[in-house]
């Protein structure tokens, strides 16, 4: 069985990590962790153990909460 090693590089040119996103967008990692669980960012996908976020992705609403 082949080994394929990941060319972060090529992966990183075109998406952004959880770290990346939660500092632009103001909020912790867990909480981009749940958005894309949630699929509440498009083009958002898991790439073994890590999401990985379209650069052009925008932070998703935020939800009502109950009261």
């Amino acid at each position: 069985m082949a080994y394929h090693k990941i060319d972060w590089e090529m992966i990183l040119h075109r998406h952004k990590r959880v770290k990346d996103c939660a500092e632009e967008w103001g909020i912790s990692p867990r909480r981009v962790q749940i958005y894309c669980e949630e699929g509440r960012i498009e083009g958002a996908f898991k790439y073994g153990q890590y999401w990985l976020i379209p650069k052009d992705a925008k932070k998703p609403p935020e939800k009502e909460r109950k009261k």
